[in-house]
């Protein structure tokens, strides 16, 4: 089996979490420490930051699992890779959303990777 973008989309969703602690940890006044302390982010930015990594670490079980469940079960690749590809994207936006402190439309962008990601689901059930 060749690997597809939806399993490129893995590694890169596998990331996201580190990328966003990147952020919340770039800078001087963080106690490496005391890494889990919300104390250490002394600012807005990085506190959200912080919660994007969180957010990412708990979103990307479920989406994983539907890639290689609708893998697994020979869905068509286009419609794996199309699913994934819109999760992806609405997580991006969803951190971007984050950082920004867009809590509406960042409500939005997560409902729009959890939606990609049950669409996974069915396209592996149907």
């Amino acid at each position: 089996m060749q690997p597809t973008i939806a399993h490129w989309i893995l590694l890169v969703g596998g990331l996201l979490p580190i990328i966003s602690v990147a952020i919340a940890k770039s800078t001087k006044a963080y106690d490496n420490a005391d890494p889990r302390n919300p104390a250490s982010f002394p600012d807005p930015l990085r506190q959200r930051a912080h919660a994007a990594h969180a957010n990412s670490y708990e979103a990307f079980p479920f989406f994983a699992v539907g890639v290689l469940l609708a893998t697994l079960r020979a869905a068509p690749p286009g419609h794996i890779d199309l699913a994934a590809s819109v999760w992806l994207v609405f997580r991006l936006l969803y951190i971007g959303c984050y950082l920004g402190n867009w809590a509406g439309l960042r409500s939005l962008t997560w409902f729009g990777a959890f939606f990609a990601a049950i669409a996974l689901y069915v396209i592996a059930l149907t």
